[in-house]
């Protein structure tokens, strides 16, 4: 006598099944391809008129609307995520590194609301930045 699968496992498993393919077409789909690596200040490995012209122009976009500036601390990780708001839950845009300064617009609760290329702003959470 053949053994029959229940109907109720069954429904389980196709249930399971489909809730992971949703969840990983949500988070390696659409979310990580959102990330972008933001170029730092001061680019190491660089020939020196490069380095010196990628210098000036981040320097510029960094205290074009701020006179303040925040350098980012070590972090665990080796980068700091910065978001499109001052809370963990949200999204991250992008990342900056330890050794990098950045202009900033305001300080909120903790966060930092720093200047980007291209007149962009995120935030970075102030436990791991400096302001100077």
């Amino acid at each position: 006598m053949e053994k029959k699968l229940p109907i109720g496992k069954l429904f389980i498993f196709i249930i399971i099944f489909f809730a992971l393919i949703i969840g990983g077409k949500i988070v390696f789909g659409a979310h990580f391809s959102e990330h972008r690596v933001i170029k730092p200040k001061s680019l190491s490995g660089i020939s020196e008129n490069v380095q010196s012209a990628a210098q000036t122009q981040t320097s510029q976009a960094n205290t074009s609307t701020a006179n303040h500036t925040v350098e980012i601390n070590s972090t665990p990780t080796g980068y700091l995520n910065v978001r499109d708001g001052n809370s963990l839950s949200a999204n991250i845009i992008g990342k900056v590194y330890p050794g990098q300064t950045y202009g900033y617009a305001q300080e909120l609760a903790g966060w930092y609301q720093i200047n980007l290329s291209a007149g962009e702003t995120g935030w970075i959470y102030g436990a791991y930045a400096t302001a100077q």
